[in-house]
C-alpha cells in the first residue's frame, strides 16, 4: 500500500473509482454503493454541523468500470443560502475508510502508530502510511458516534463485493486522473464490509424470526459469507445462507433451485 496522502483531496468533493470491467459492472452496484456513501456524508454533517443540512450530488461520471464525483453543499437553517460546504466532509470519510483498511489489511498486523504533526497526522503500520491533514482528523475525533458512520461504510462494501466485476475501490481528487490517490483491492472488501460489534447495538433494535417467501435472483452455490440477492415483497434484497446443513443438502441434490425459484425461509 505504501502512502495514501489524503492531503490532495479538495474540501468539499472526491471522485469515486470503481475499477474492474468496464461494460459488466452491475447498475445495482453503482447505484446502491453511491447512496450509501451519500449516508456516511449526511450521517457525519448531522453529527458535527447539527444546525446545517447538506446535499450530496453526483456531478460527473468518468472512465473506468465506472467513476463518480461526489460534491457536498452545505445549507444554513435559515435556507438563506446555499454553497460548497467548507466542513471537509469527504475528507472525513476518505480518512475513516482508509484508517479502517489499515487497521485490518495486515495479518499478522504490526502495532499501529499515530504520529500528530502541526498540520498532519500520520497514521502508519510497518511500512505504509495514511497522511491525513490535521483539521480533517481534529474533526474526524469529535465525532460523537463513529460507528454510525461505519455502519454506512460497510454496506458500501458490502454491495461492492456482492458483484465480482468491481474488482478495486479508488478515491481521487479529479475524475480525469489517470490513477487514483489510493485504492483499496477486492481482496480486502470483506474487512471494509465487516460491522464492527459497537455499530450493531441499538437499544432501541430488535428482531424476531418470521417465514418469508424469496425469489431467487442470484445464487451463490459455495461455501462462501457471500450474499445471494433476492426479491422479497418486491424490493431487492440481499443475504447470507446461515444454515449450516444448505450446502451439504445442496451438494446431495436434496436441494435444487436456480435463478427464479422461490424459497421459503426463516
Amino acid at each position: 500500500m505504501a502512502d495514501i496522502d489524503l492531503r490532495k483531496l479538495p474540501p468539499d468533493e472526491f471522485v469515486l473509482h470503481f475499477g474492474g470491467r468496464p461494460n459488466e459492472v452491475d447498475a445495482f452496484t453503482f447505484s446502491n454503493s453511491l447512496i450509501a456513501i451519500g449516508e456516511a456524508l449526511q450521517e457525519i454533517n448531522k453529527q458535527l454541523y447539527p444546525g446545517r443540512s447538506v446535499s450530496v450530488t453526483i456531478e460527473g461520471v468518468g472512465p473506468g468500470s465506472f467513476r463518480a464525483k461526489i460534491v457536498t453543499a452545505g445549507r444554513s437553517v435559515e435556507g438563506l443560502f446555499k454553497r460548497r460546504a467548507p466542513d471537509l466532509l469527504v475528507n472525513i470519510l476518505a480518512s475513516i475508510i482508509f484508517v479502517k483498511f489499515l487497521q485490518g489489511y495486515i495479518d499478522p498486523a504490526p502495532t499501529m502508530q499515530i504520529t500528530v504533526n502541526i498540520d498532519s497526522v500520520v497514521v502508519q503500520r510497518g511500512s505504509d502510511r495514511v497522511i491525513i491533514p490535521r483539521n480533517v482528523w481534529d474533526a474526524k475525533e469529535r465525532l460523537p458516534k463513529p460507528a454510525d458512520v461505519q455502519k454506512h461504510i460497510s454496506r458500501t462494501f458490502d454491495v461492492v463485493r456482492e458483484d465480482p466485476s468491481v474488482t478495486e475501490f479508488g478515491i481521487l481528487s479529479n475524475i480525469h486522473d489517470e490513477t487514483p490517490i489510493a485504492i483499496i483491492p477486492r481482496v480486502h472488501f470483506d474487512d471494509l464490509a465487516r460491522i464492527e460489534p459497537e455499530a450493531e447495538s441499538d437499544e432501541t433494535n430488535r428482531s424476531t424470526d418470521q417465514r418469508a417467501r424469496l425469489v431467487v435472483l442470484r445464487a451463490i452455490f459455495e461455501r462462501s459469507a457471500r450474499r445471494w440477492q433476492f426479491v422479497w415483497n418486491g424490493i431487492r434484497i440481499s443475504a447470507s445462507i446461515i444454515d449450516p446443513t444448505f450446502f451439504d443438502k445442496l451438494a446431495s441434490r436434496e436441494y435444487v433451485f436456480g435463478q427464479g425459484d422461490i424459497l421459503d425461509v426463516t
